[in-house]
């Protein structure tokens, strides 16, 4: 172990001191399990290489996000009319029905919806590293 002075905030500190109280655990170990909790899940996240750029930086600036914003995407569901829209193109497609046009559209939807998705994702998985609980970022997960 190396001892180190880190200045936190009132807030932090207190959220720390109610999970070591909880958790039956001195308030340091607490830190450091958050913090090493936090450092391993910054970089298990998302695989930046595996997306593209524009959205890997999109990804990477998310670090910079308030944890408000953090939960606002974390919480955002995609848009009911696009989500509607994609699945009658999906049954168009399925019966074999679904022209250039409609291919198209249904082509950027999926993309744009792929992107919701990393983008939730990457909000959750920020929200844990900052030491949320997942229970607390989907408030529905508790009833799981």
């Amino acid at each position: 172990m190396q001892n180190v002075a880190v200045t936190i905030s009132r807030k932090t500190f207190q959220r720390a001191q109610a999970n070591a109280r909880l958790l039956n655990k001195p308030v340091e170990e607490v830190i450091n399990e958050v913090l090493e909790r936090g450092l391993n899940t910054v970089s298990a996240t998302t695989d930046l290489n595996q997306v593209p750029a524009e959205m890997a930086n999109e990804l990477s600036a998310m670090r910079q996000l308030s944890d408000e914003t953090l939960f606002h995407l974390a919480r955002s569901w995609f848009p009911h009319d696009k989500q509607k829209r994609m699945d009658k193109l999906f049954h168009k497609r399925s019966a074999g029905e679904l022209d250039a046009l409609g291919l198209a559209t249904l082509e950027a939807l999926v993309a744009e919806g792929g992107r919701h998705t990393l983008r939730r994702g990457e909000a959750m998985a920020l929200l844990v590293a900052r030491g949320y609980d997942k229970s607390e970022i989907l408030p529905e997960a508790k009833k799981r």
